[in-house]
């Protein structure tokens, strides 16, 4: 069986280190990108089994000219771009897993509910309980190919 990849898109390293840990111990290889370009780029060359997505990803580094990718306008922008397909690498991306994280407390309706409407498979509130994320990604890719 192929080792399965995911994607783990967060500005803070910190935040997701003990995530990226837990996942690397379950055997999954990690791509990890720190801004908005980054993760659509990624996105547009690779097929990922499942993305961890922070809903307020930085557009770029500092010091970074390049024009931005027609996905980076924000982690919800993002998600829905994967959701409609923009993803060449993806197809259509209604397959594709998301975990949704974010700093932003989880009363803020109006962004949960928009997310939440993109078919995410969990949202995890900042600090991350890393154990749990990583089991549900695990729960969430056993047995798919």
């Amino acid at each position: 069986m192929a080792m399965k990849t995911i994607l783990v898109a967060d500005d803070e390293a910190d935040s997701v280190a003990g995530v990226v840990l837990e996942l690397k111990k379950r055997g999954f290889q990690i791509v990890e990108t720190r801004t908005r370009s980054q993760a659509a780029d990624a996105l547009m060359r690779t097929v990922f089994d499942a993305v961890v997505l922070d809903l307020l990803l930085p557009e770029r580094e500092a010091g970074d000219a390049r024009k931005d990718p027609p996905l980076a306008k924000n982690g919800i922008a993002l998600l829905e771009g994967i959701r409609r397909g923009v993803c060449a690498a993806h197809g259509t991306g209604d397959s594709v897993p998301v975990f949704v994280i974010t700093g932003l407390g989880l009363e803020v309706k109006e962004v949960l509910a928009r997310v939440k409407a993109l078919s995410i498979e969990a949202l995890f509130s900042k600090p991350l309980p890393c154990i749990r994320v990583a089991e549900s990604i695990s729960l969430c890719l056993q047995g798919k190919p």
